[in-house]
């Protein structure tokens, strides 16, 4: 089999390959030594070993015709009617009995899998980013009460300009309610005008908390239940505050939250440049019509914040 292999099969001009084919059970197998499994036999863990000795024997063949010209692979051929899992019984016949179904209509019409990825969420934040507001929560560790605290932020797709809307540390619907209320009386005041607004479907998210925003002539847009990335350009301020202020401050009190979120907020939207699409590396409240110069390094100051955790680097005046 060898001497075939390595001369190519026919005519062929591409390289003999060897394919092996394991099933994704393959996790629960343990290498055997005594294949007879001496008074424990059980048909679900000898398969599953069987599938884990032939990804090992997939590695080892690869290894030792290392530079022969063979491939060798290993194939899972995903979801394949068998007798298995009638046969093994238990949660085994109960996942048969309920994928078979399916299984059947997809073979029956010969449905393909998608030949391309569906862009119309990204293409309708891209069309709408000056427009779109996000609002999200993100809890704080209080290493003083061993409680968490709460914070609620909204942040602008377009500039990403971030609004501390409060800590607290019983985040109730009505809490949540008067905070929708305070940010859209200060927008309307600043005359930003935003026509959605993305929001994750936390139960502090009330109909009430959606009235205020429409009453407003803003659309409330709910994400998918478990889809984080439509709502990831909050989600990202999330992890950054955390890397950048929370997880490297003791926080004490709710009180030392708020002082601790507000001038970490104003530092983001002040003195922190971003890279994201279109940014150019500016702080959000960055006039986008000012060229920055140069300035030599003897002109250059430092300020600091947070007592030091964060500084900020502008030229003197």
């Amino acid at each position: 089999m060898l001497d075939l292999l390595h001369k190519g099969a026919g005519d062929f001009a591409a390289p003999s390959r060897v394919v092996i084919m394991t099933a994704l059970i393959e996790s629960r197998g343990e290498p055997v030594t005594d294949w007879s499994y001496p008074g424990k036999y059980k048909q679900v863990e000898a398969y599953a070993d069987a599938k884990l000795l032939a990804l090992m024997h997939t590695y080892a063949q690869a290894r030792r015709h290392e530079g022969e010209g063979l491939t060798f692979n290993a194939v899972s051929p995903g979801a394949v009617k068998t007798t298995l899992g009638s046969k093994a019984g238990g949660p085994f016949k109960i996942i048969e009995a309920l994928t078979n179904p399916f299984v059947r209509i997809l073979r029956s019409r010969r449905i393909p899998p998608p030949a391309a990825r569906d862009d119309r969420w990204r293409t309708f934040l891209r069309a709408h980013a000056k427009t779109i507001l996000a609002v999200d929560f993100f809890h704080i560790d209080c290493a003083v009460s061993l409680t968490q605290l709460y914070v609620a932020f909204a942040i602008e797709h377009h500039t990403r300009h971030v609004h501390l809307l409060g800590v607290s540390r019983f985040p109730t619907a009505a809490w949540v309610t008067q905070l929708a209320r305070e940010l859209t009386a200060d927008l309307a005041e600043a005359g930003r005008g935003f026509t959605h607004l993305i929001r994750d479907r936390d139960s502090k998210f009330t109909a009430a908390f959606d009235a205020v925003f429409t009453a407003c002539g803003i659309e409330v847009i709910p994400t998918a239940p478990q889809a984080p990335r439509m709502n990831a350009i909050a989600e990202r301020f999330v992890r950054t505050a955390r890397a950048e202020c929370t997880d490297r401050v003791l926080i004490a009190s709710e009180r030392h939250a708020r002082v601790i979120m507000a001038q970490y907020v104003n530092h983001y939207n002040t003195g922190r440049s971003h890279q994201g699409h279109g940014l150019g590396l500016r702080a959000p409240d960055d006039a986008p019509n000012v060229i920055p110069f140069p300035a030599p390094p003897r002109r250059i100051r430092r300020r600091q914040f947070l007592g030091g955790l964060i500084n900020e680097y502008q030229p003197a005046a």
